[in-house]
């Protein structure tokens, strides 16, 4: 790997990413799945979509003819049916899940919690009074909002006394001493991300990374040493996927 021949951080972090999408790419190239959409329940299956038709035909029938309703009082026995459907979906569901806490929350949300509807502006204003229609504009005024909040709330605090002193006293900016990291502490690090599919910026599932953390070991060993000895932080690394929650 020509990594090791970089001697500087942007050019060698950037040299790493460009072969560990390669490879990832190979292993795991995009493909084209069709996906069925899938019944809302589901707990109800086919036989009670069968049966809940029928009893619907039935009742239909039992309003003209009165030889069908006791028959039809009978069948509305798949009412029950779904009932007692729906209660072993969810007693399986609960049994099954590995944080049992979660799934029942999960549950009681999806079957009591209404949801709201939630209505976004098509136009906001930004500080000055200014209508704000462009996308791009939106996203920096919601940003400089949030920023600016945090400023002013900030600035009308009493610094405290402990504060104080280190802020107006005299700072010796050489106590900082970093230690070269070892690659059992790299993948020690690794080992302990969330071993969820969730992806970020990148792209590239948590899991994943778990699974390949010795391969991952050396390469990145090399550039974190890079970076402590430079004192130079990889731009790529100072990205974030911010997704915006709008609160009506």
């Amino acid at each position: 790997m020509g990594l090791f021949c970089e001697t500087g951080v942007e050019g060698g972090f950037s040299l790493f990413l460009r072969e560990f999408y390669g490879m990832f790419d190979m292993a795991f190239p995009l493909q084209k799945l069709s996906v069925t959409r899938r019944y809302k329940n589901p707990w109800i299956t086919r036989e009670l979509l069968n049966q809940g038709a029928f009893v619907r035909e039935l009742y239909r029938l039992s309003r003209s003819d009165n030889a069908l309703i006791d028959r039809y009082k009978l069948v509305k026995q798949h009412t029950c049916n779904i009932v007692n459907a729906k209660k072993n979906f969810i007693n399986n569901f609960i049994s099954n899940s590995n944080n049992k806490s979660r799934a029942v929350w999960k549950c009681i949300g999806q079957n009591i919690t209404l949801k709201k509807r939630v209505t976004i502006p098509d136009v906001i204003f930004d500080k000055n009074k200014k209508q704000v229609t462009d996308s791009s504009e939106k996203a920096n005024s919601f940003n400089d909002f949030f920023i600016n909040s945090v400023r002013e709330l900030a600035d009308g605090f009493p610094i405290p006394v402990c504060e104080s002193l280190v802020l107006h006293g005299k700072v010796n900016n050489n106590t900082m001493f970093l230690t070269p990291v070892t690659p059992a502490e790299v993948v020690d690090t690794i080992q302990r991300v969330s071993k969820k599919r969730s992806c970020g910026l990148d792209g590239i599932p948590c899991n994943i990374l778990v699974h390949i953390a010795d391969d991952l070991s050396i390469p990145l060993t090399y550039l974190i040493n890079m970076s402590f000895e430079c004192g130079y932080f990889p731009s790529e690394l100072k990205t974030a996927l911010v997704t915006p929650v709008y609160k009506g």
